[in-house]
Order: structure tokens, then sequence, then C-alpha cells
């Protein structure tokens, strides 16, 4: 099962065994501030996936492990760990049988794996698509990058955030309404709003998001919240340590 992962791995996951999310983040924003130096407009959405392992269709499961090779015998045990009759107990009491229609366990050493799947999947179709977007994954986020000249870039956005947007929902993947959108020109921004919006999907367009724990702004300024409020925390433990040995 592991050998078969290593081999289905993808090089925009950064969830990945020897990658660090935090230095794929850092990456992210040197490409942006490089593409707005030289005098392109940059788009980004800040895609958030709700209720990810709620919201998988074990029969998607099914077909993308049969598509890609997964070992039988393993997704065979899978199935009958995330398949199987459910009860509740509260209190002592256990209630009745519930069968799963949707959704994998997340206590499942394997789930990220079977997830990831699905969204590889995905992920493969857009990837490739256009020469200047970018794609990267950490588990159930998902950050597109989009750069062009400020002519083009609104149409070209729009396009391909409604694409992706459209694979999602075949895929009955949930988007959540904390998805943000980042861009140079806020009109472009705008335009990538409305789009999503004609997608039943809710986002917003911001100056500045929070990437994996990093602060993004397409290149535009150097944003500092995350930093700041982490600077912040440590300020507050060390003050707490100081009045300790006191």
């Amino acid at each position: 099962m592991h050998s078969w992962h290593r081999q289905r791995a993808r090089i925009w996951d950064s969830a990945l065994k020897g990658k660090s999310s935090l230095r794929e983040a850092l990456a992210r924003r040197l490409f942006e501030e490089q593409s707005v130096i030289q005098g392109f407009s940059v788009v980004q959405v800040l895609w958030d996936l709700q209720k990810f392992f709620d919201s998988i269709d074990p029969l998607s499961l099914i077909r993308a492990a049969g598509q890609h090779g997964m070992p039988a015998f393993p997704l065979t045990m899978l199935l009958q760990v995330h398949l199987g009759l459910r009860r509740l107990l509260v209190n002592g009491w256990i209630g009745s049988s519930i069968t799963v229609r949707s959704s994998i366990l997340q206590g499942c050493c394997f789930s990220v794996t079977c997830a990831r799947d699905i969204v590889y999947d995905i992920l493969d179709r857009m990837h490739f698509s256009l020469d200047y977007m970018r794609i990267s994954q950490h588990v159930d986020d998902i950050v597109q990058t989009i750069i062009g000249t400020q002519s083009t870039l609104a149409e070209l956005s729009c396009d391909h955030v409604a694409k992706l947007a459209r694979l999602f929902t075949q895929e009955r993947l949930v988007v959540s309404s904390k998805t943000r959108v980042l861009a140079s020109h806020a009109d472009v921004g705008r335009r990538v709003v409305a789009t999503l919006r004609s997608c039943g999907i809710a986002s917003s367009l911001v100056r500045s998001g929070k990437d994996v724990g990093v602060d993004a702004a397409v290149g535009v300024r150097r944003a500092t919240q995350v930093t700041a409020a982490r600077s912040h925390k440590s300020h507050c433990r060390a003050g707490a340590l100081i009045r300790l040995r006191r």
C-alpha cells in the first residue's frame, strides 16, 4: 500500500514525506512576487473543502482506486472498515445499525491516502491545462494561482476557476464559504468571486489570506498578520515563563 502511494504521489502535494508545507507556501510567495515584478497580474483562490472526509463518496473512492491500480486486498480491507455498519454508543446505550452511504472514517491510517487519491483525480485534469496556472495541495487545502496580463487574466481565471468548481461538484466535494480570492487587481478578483457565486460557491475577495499558516497577498505587498499574531503569542508565553521563574 505504501509503495503504491509513493508511485501515485503528485508534485503539487506538500503533505508527503520529506516535503515541508511551510517551504512550499514560501515558494508560492516568491513566485507571486516575481510575477508582479515582471509586470504580470496574479489571481489566487484559496479553496477550502468543507467536512472533507464526510463528503467523500465511497463509490467515487472505489472507482478511483480501481482506475489507479490500488492493491485489491488492502482496498477490500479498507472498504470493510469504512463502509461497515455503525452504531452510536451514548451513556452505555447502543443504538441501532446505521448504513453508511457517504463519508470515510478519519481515524483510519489510510484515510488521508484514500481522500488524497480523489483530489489527485481532480487536479490531474487541471494541472497541465494552462501554462500560467499552478495548483498546490495540502490534504484538503487547495491553492490555485493564475498569472497573466491584466487584459486577459479575468477571462482566463474565471474559466479555470469555474472548471475546478465544477469538478469538485461532480465528485460531491463541498466547497466552504471560507474560500478566499486574492487578486493583484480588485476588478479581476470581483469577477472571480462572481463566477464562484454563479457556481453556487460563496467566497470573498480579501487583500490578504492565510495559506497553510503563511500570509498571502499575491505579491502586491507582504502581509504580516499571521506572523504578527504568532510573535504576539510567543511574547505572551515568554512573559508567562519569566513570571513563573520569579
